[in-house]
């Protein structure tokens, strides 16, 4: 009888270990507070230079990652191969148009020229194909020269695989549960926008819990409003600290929108047995559109978060224990995890 009791004593202490309590899907990905992008725009305009001299290294050696808007009139050969480098460094390309030619009429330039529908292809289309010729992928992400859309310019690019757009307000955070990626807000560096402010924009987003896009041109260059070095150091210096202390998220605009609407496709359930929790996922294919689910960050209520082993298609995850009854993992939402006492 005693011999029994020890191990019928031990398999109930470890079944309340290894019981969740609840899971939830985590706003953005590592469970920061916020989400936040950064776009240079102008990428191959040769005045531009600086996003290739200087914020491509910059940004890397902070782990984070940028945008940057094509305009492929302007793009050389070297262009395009410095472009495959940046993307081999986790930024992202997207698209600015063939010409950065205006989509409506601008006040302060009465004279300049104003896309017709008729013009969308070469100047929409043409930019696509080209970086889809000349990076080996297709842009997903799109942002207006001088930020000026109209309804049917929007709805064109959506119909040629856009999934989001630079082409809502300025000066606004988007909201954790922002409706239309087609309409994102954003900030611009315009002469307007000190470091300090840029620096509390990002503050706002993590207070806030929502998805910034904060923009701009070169660095040490002759771009317009462009950031001298400095001030970009200071800059990356403040998000790479906000990064590392969790409270934002850096990432590109199409890695953000991806995690956005896996989280709102996905729903979770649960099932304990054995000593065991299974947790399932199930999938909107409206949500998703064609799109794939990403990996996703989860967070799990537990007993004892040191003690919990959590496996995905047999293979133990890394977790990160937040809290003594709070375990973090990042997941695949197309394979069940089983939960359990560490074994």
């Amino acid at each position: 009888m005693k011999f029994l009791f020890i191990p019928l004593f031990l398999l109930s202490v470890l079944s309340a270990v290894a019981q969740v309590k609840s899971v939830r899907i985590a706003p953005w990905r590592h469970n920061a507070q916020g989400a936040y992008s950064i776009i240079h725009d102008d990428y191959c305009v040769p005045m531009t230079h600086g996003i290739r001299n200087y914020a491509d290294t910059m940004a890397f050696n902070r782990n984070i990652p940028f945008a940057f808007g094509v305009v492929s009139k302007h793009c050389t050969y070297q262009d395009w191969a410095y472009a495959k480098k940046m993307i081999k460094r986790g930024h992202e390309p997207i698209n600015h148009t063939h010409q950065h030619r205006s989509a409506d009429s601008l006040t302060w330039w009465p004279d300049c020229y104003v896309l017709q529908p008729q013009d969308y292809e070469e100047e929409y289309l043409q930019c696509h194909q080209l970086m889809k010729k000349n990076l080996g992928e297709e842009p997903t992400f799109f942002i207006y020269p001088y930020d000026i859309h109209t309804d049917t310019s929007n709805a064109y690019i959506q119909s040629i695989g856009y999934q989001g757009a630079r082409a809502g307000h300025y000066n606004r955070v988007n909201p954790y549960d922002f409706a239309s990626p087609m309409e994102l807000d954003f900030f611009m560096v315009n002469g307007e926008l000190t470091i300090e402010q840029m620096d509390s924009v990002a503050d706002l987003t993590a207070s806030s819990g929502g998805f910034a896009i904060q923009s701009m041109h070169g660095v040490n260059d002759g771009s317009w409003n462009t950031l001298w070095l400095k001030d970009y150091r200071k800059y990356l210096d403040s998000l790479q600290a906000k990064q590392e202390r969790g409270e934002l998220w850096v990432a590109t605009p199409s890695e953000v929108l991806a995690y956005h609407k896996t989280r709102k496709a996905v729903s979770l359930t649960k099932v304990e047995a054995n000593g065991e929790t299974t947790i399932s996922f199930l999938l909107d294919a409206q949500q998703l559109g064609e799109n794939e689910p990403v990996s996703m960050t989860l967070l799990l209520e537990v007993e004892n978060a040191e003690a919990v082993e959590i496996r995905q298609k047999r293979k133990k995850l890394s977790t990160v224990v937040v809290a003594p009854n709070l375990v973090m993992v990042e997941v695949e939402p197309t394979r069940e995890l089983v939960v359990s006492a560490e074994r």
